[in-house]
Formats: structure tokens, C-alpha cells, sequence
């Protein structure tokens, strides 16, 4: 049985976490306009942008990494729909290493987030309204 994208991330991005150090706080991270689009203090903010770009988003329990020392943050908003928000640099290339290793979703990345699905018409509204890529992984 293939797991879903948000649990398949979820479990890849927290055991990534871990492994990684401490970046920046995420103030730093908030006070930062990446050249590539927008950045968000926590899954939280980046949840409300993907509701005011009209996605329905119903989960919202954010999980933060404490473990690992980092602010990195996740949210499962249903089965296939999950919100990253990566505090740094370094967790941000983990963030999409870890997602390009999924296969069969897509992922909207800019800045220090991620959006990913097995639904790609689902990120359509959301690259509209916060710009980005759309990557796909092979099925």
C-alpha cells in the first residue's frame, strides 16, 4: 500500500530534522524576502496564503521540529495536501531532497516552504497567488 504524500513527507521531513542542525531563528528566516518568492515564519502562515488562494486547507495542527533544534514547521491539511516551512537554508534543501526522493506527487517550492500533493491541479491557484515552481516525481 503506497503511503500518502503528507505522510510519506511528514515522516521524511521530521526524520530530516533530526539529523540536521540548528539554522536560523525564524525571525531571521520572516525578515528575509528570498529572491524566489515569498517566505514564512511557520506552516501556519503559509496554510493561510493557500486558503486566501482559495484551496481548502481543513487541517491545522502544525507539527514543530523541537527535536532537532530547528523552527521547522509541517502541516497535513488532509490526506494529500501538506505544508512545509523550513527554518533555514540548510533545512530548506532538505525539505526538497526529501521530496524529490516521493515518488508520484508534485511540489510547489519558493522561498522557504513547500506545498505538495498527488493532486497537482491543487497547486495551480496557489503558484497563481505566491508564485513558485511545480516539480513533479516520477511515479
Amino acid at each position: 500500500m503506497r503511503r500518502s504524500p503528507a505522510a510519506a513527507l511528514a515522516a521524511a521531513a521530521l526524520a530530516s530534522a533530526v539529523l540536521t542542525g540548528c539554522g536560523p531563528s525564524t525571525d531571521a528566516i520572516a525578515a528575509r524576502i528570498s529572491a524566489d518568492g515569498p517566505t514564512f515564519e511557520d506552516a501556519l502562515a503559509l496554510r493561510e496564503a493557500v486558503v486566501d488562494a482559495g484551496v481548502e486547507c481543513p487541517g491545522d495542527q502544525q507539527l514543530r521540529d523541537t527535536q532537532g533544534g530547528t523552527g521547522s514547521t509541517l502541516l497535513p491539511c488532509d490526506y494529500n495536501l501538506l505544508l512545509a516551512v523550513a527554518d533555514g537554508d540548510e533545512m530548506t534543501e532538505q525539505l526538497r531532497s526529501n521530496l524529490e526522493s516521493i515518488e508520484g506527487i508534485h511540489y510547489l517550492h519558493a522561498g522557504n516552504w513547500a506545498v505538495a500533493t498527488d493532486d497537482r491541479a491543487l497547486l495551480d491557484p496557489v503558484q497563481q497567488e505566491l508564485g513558485g515552481e511545480i516539480t513533479s516525481t516520477g511515479s
